[in-house]
């Protein structure tokens, strides 16, 4: 992969979180209702990468059915932390593999690079959790990781293990890391 590819690479998922953020307001707001109760027939939604890739592919065969299955608002908050966590997760776990994937494809030293960035142990803490439980499993020894947010130090240690982290990292801290993560790109060959 090219280094104009991997950045059009992340710049999707960066887009794509942003879309599954706009989408769990729209869903949290219930902006849609009015909508779907003019429906009729199927209706189908489908979310896709510059690439075409399907994302999110969606086709509810009567709208009016997620009218009523959405009344409960606990349940319209747990669907919209959900989007917000896909794109979450797929901004950061997938960008991390994206960068990772391009340093180890060719034999120089650039997966060393990699390893050596400010954010990798971090990242690495963080998209494990996000592609297994949400839970961060800290183990045994770990590096001394504090990343600057723009309003909080962060820092990863013991008492955090087995916690469950999106309270403590929110979305504008997952596109913080995202910039942080795409401005290094930028020092790779």
């Amino acid at each position: 992969m090219t280094k104009d590819k991997l950045i059009q690479y992340l710049e999707g998922k960066k887009t794509i979180a942003l879309s599954c953020i706009d989408a769990a307001y729209i869903f949290w707001t219930k902006a849609w209702v009015d909508v779907f109760n003019t429906y009729v027939g199927p209706w189908s939604l489908a979310i896709t990468t510059p690439e075409n890739n399907n994302v999110l592919d969606i086709t509810i065969p009567d709208p009016k059915l997620l009218i009523t299955k959405y009344e409960n608002p606990a349940l319209v908050n747990d669907v919209s932390k959900g989007l917000i966590l896909l794109g979450m997760k797929d901004m950061i776990a997938g960008s991390f593999e994206l960068i990772d994937e391009y340093c180890s494809e060719d034999n120089s030293d650039q997966g060393n690079i990699f390893k050596w960035f400010y954010w990798y142990h971090f990242t690495r803490l963080i998209r494990n959790a996000f592609s297994h439980d949400y839970t961060l499993k800290i183990g045994g020894k770990l590096p001394n990781q504090k990343l600057k947010f723009s309003n909080k130090r962060i820092e990863f240690n013991q008492t955090l293990d087995q916690e469950e982290f999106f309270d403590k990292f929110p979305p504008s801290y997952a596109f913080e890391l995202w910039e942080m993560m795409r401005k290094s790109v930028d020092e790779l060959n």
